[in-house]
C-alpha cells in the first residue's frame, strides 16, 4: 500500500532529489533504499512511498548507529557546513547562472539526501535503538531536522522554478516553462552535459495530463505516458475512489505538542490556500514549510497527513 504526497515541485527538481534517495552512495550510508513513484496528473506533482519499505530502512540506519558505524556528530558537522554553502549557492544572483548551475544543485541535493533522511523516518522507529541510546540520537536529529528544513522546499519552491524561468528564457525558447517543468532530470543533464536532445514541447504538454516515474532499485528509472501510464496507476492502486473512504467516520493521528482546540477546519494544499485562511482556524495540510508561517502563527491548531515528531508543524507547534 502507497501513501500519496502532494507537492508543489517541478518533476525535473523532484526526480533528482530522489534519486539521492536510491543511488549507490545512500544505500551505503544509510543501509537500505526504498521504491518511490512519482506521478504528474492534470499538472500536480504526487510521489508515493511504501511506508513499510521506508521504516525497514529507518531500521537499518539505526542498527549501524548501534553499532557505532556512523559518526553522528561527524556528519552533522560535515552537513551542516554542505546547507550553508548549498543555501549561499541558492541565492546568487540570476545573472550568474549558466547551464551548469542547475546541475551544480542536483549535486547537492545527492550530497545532502544521506543525513538528511537520517533525521527523519529513523525517529518513527527509535525503538530499534537500545533505550540508552534513544536521547542522544533524538537530540541529534532534531537539530539535524532543523537545519535541513529548508533544503529541498527552497530548491523546489523557490530555485527551480526561477531557473527554469530563465532557462527558456536564454536557451530554450521555444519551450515554455510549465512545459520544462516535466522533464526527468536525467533528460536536463544529458541535455546540459552532452547536447542530447530534450522531448518536445509537444511531448512535455503531454505529460502534463499524465506521466508515471517509477525510481527503484539502485539510481534506475522508469518512465511512462499516456494509457501505459494509467494502467501502471490503476494496478498499483495509487489513486484509490472516494468509494474506499465512504465509511471513515473519525480520523486518528498521533499529537506531536498535547492540546485541545476547536476552530474551523481550513484546507490549505499549496501557497495560494492561505489567502482562505483566517485568525483561529485550524490550519489542515498534506504537510507544512517555512513559507506557512504567517497563517500557523495565528491558528489555532494544526492538523497534517505527513509527518512525525520532527516534522515542520510539530517544531513549529512545540515552539
Amino acid at each position: 500500500m502507497y501513501e500519496k504526497h502532494l507537492r508543489e515541485y517541478t518533476l525535473v527538481g523532484a526526480t533528482a532529489v530522489m534519486e539521492g534517495v536510491i543511488c549507490q552512495d545512500f544505500v551505503d550510508f544509510y543501509g537500505g533504499s526504498f521504491e518511490i513513484i512519482s506521478v504528474i496528473e492534470n499538472g500536480k506533482y504526487y510521489h508515493f512511498q511504501n511506508p513499510d519499505e521506508r521504516m525497514s530502512a529507518a531500521k537499518e540506519f539505526l542498527k549501524k548507529v548501534d553499532a557505532g558505524e556512523v559518526d553522528l556528530e561527524k556528519n552533522y558537522a560535515e552537513f551542516a557546513g554542505l546547507v550553508d554553502e548549498y543555501m549561499d549557492f541558492l541565492a546568487q544572483d540570476e545573472s550568474k547562472y549558466t547551464l551548469q548551475t542547475v546541475v551544480k544543485v542536483f549535486d547537492y541535493y545527492k550530497r545532502l539526501m544521506n543525513v538528511a533522511l537520517s533525521a527523519l523516518d529513523p525517529i518513527d522507529v527509535i525503538d530499534t535503538l537500545p533505550e540508552t541510546k534513544r536521547d542522544g540520537f533524538k537530540k541529534w536529529a532534531e537539530k539535524t531536522r532543523k537545519k535541513e528544513e529548508p533544503i529541498y522546499k527552497t530548491g523546489e519552491m523557490v530555485f527551480m522554478p526561477r531557473y527554469l524561468s530563465w532557462l527558456t528564457k536564454t536557451h530554450l525558447k521555444n519551450y515554455a516553462v510549465d512545459e520544462v517543468w516535466y522533464l526527468v532530470y536525467t533528460e536536463l543533464v544529458d541535455f546540459i552535459k552532452s547536447g542530447k536532445p530534450l522531448p518536445s514541447p509537444e511531448a512535455l504538454r503531454q505529460r502534463k495530463s499524465l506521466f508515471y516515474v517509477r525510481q527503484h532499485p539502485v539510481s534506475q528509472m522508469e518512465c511512462l505516458a499516456g494509457d501505459d501510464a494509467q494502467i501502471e496507476i490503476k494496478n498499483k492502486k495509487l489513486f484509490p475512489s472516494p468509494d474506499d473512504y465512504k465509511d471513515i467516520k473519525q480520523v486518528i493521528g498521533t499529537s506531536a505538542f498535547a492540546g485541545i482546540a476547536r476552530g474551523p477546519a481550513r484546507l490549505v494544499t499549496k501557497l495560494a490556500d492561505m489567502d482562505k485562511f483566517q485568525d483561529g482556524d485550524v490550519l489542515i495540510s498534506t504537510m507544512t514549510e517555512p513559507s506557512y508561517l504567517p497563517i500557523m502563527k495565528n491558528a489555532s491548531a494544526f492538523v497534517t497527513d505527513e509527518g512525525g515528531v520532527l516534522c515542520h508543524a510539530a517544531i513549529i507547534a512545540r515552539e
